[in-house]
């Protein structure tokens, strides 16, 4: 949400890198903007748009070594030249 409200008042703002995953609406309160055709509209509330729901992010903490957990995917990007040896945890 932060990159969001600075990708707006950047004048040379070209992409925001990123991925949504499931469970980020579940982790705040307030509507969590939807992607539509390739954009992410920037939430309009106060602050960042949406506040942290305290209540699911302890319910869901992250512990060391449990890969089921919500906030730690295990990435497996195609091996470029660059990143023969690159592991994604």
């Amino acid at each position: 949400m932060a990159s969001l409200q600075v990708d707006a008042c950047t004048p040379n703002f070209m992409i925001q890198e990123g991925g949504i995953t499931p469970w980020f609406a579940d982790a705040v309160i307030g509507d969590f903007p939807k992607q539509k055709g390739g954009y992410l509209p920037v939430p309009m509330a106060p602050g960042l748009g949406v506040d942290m729901n305290e209540e699911w992010i302890r319910a869901h903490p992250w512990k060391e070594g449990q890969e089921e957990i919500p906030w730690k995917p295990v990435y497996a990007p195609t091996a470029t030249p660059a990143m023969q040896h690159t592991t994604w945890v």
